[in-house]
């Protein structure tokens, strides 16, 4: 009988954990120069635990990881208080910051969140203009 208790508290364990989608957490510069050199759209989150903000739009962040639409595009987050390396070598100032990148090339940088109600519907566009995906 306790086995039976235990096979519901288990599973809400695990589930939140498989709901995270294909955000890759990076703490190491060899981690995303590895990244990088895959040459692949990737749309790179700069972030910290102590921005409100950062906390607000991580969800969303991670639910557009698992849109099939942008299932060719990489995500990936850098905590800047873990990685302060990446930080200084991406010149970021703020956060959140968000940095499109394809190969070597920085396409895109954006800075903060215009708006927390719109913000997964303006990251959508902005990735598929960025990485000229279609919207069909």
């Amino acid at each position: 009988m306790k086995k039976l208790r235990l096979l519901p508290l288990a599973c809400l364990v695990i589930v939140p954990a498989m709901l995270q989608g294909r955000v890759l957490d990076v703490s190491s510069e060899q981690e995303y120069e590895a990244i990088l050199s895959q040459r692949q759209p990737t749309l790179v989150k700069f972030a910290a635990n102590w921005c409100g903000v950062c906390n607000r739009v991580k969800a969303a962040f991670e639910e557009l990881s698992d849109d099939s639409e942008l299932q060719g595009v990489k995500f990936v987050q850098v905590d800047i208080d873990k990685a302060p390396e990446l930080r200084k070598k991406n010149g970021i100032v703020g956060v959140p910051s968000f940095i499109f990148i394809q190969g070597n090339a920085h396409l895109k940088e954006s800075v903060g969140v215009k708006s927390l109600k719109t913000f997964k519907d303006d990251l959508r566009n902005d990735i598929r203009t960025v990485f000229n995906l279609s919207d069909e």
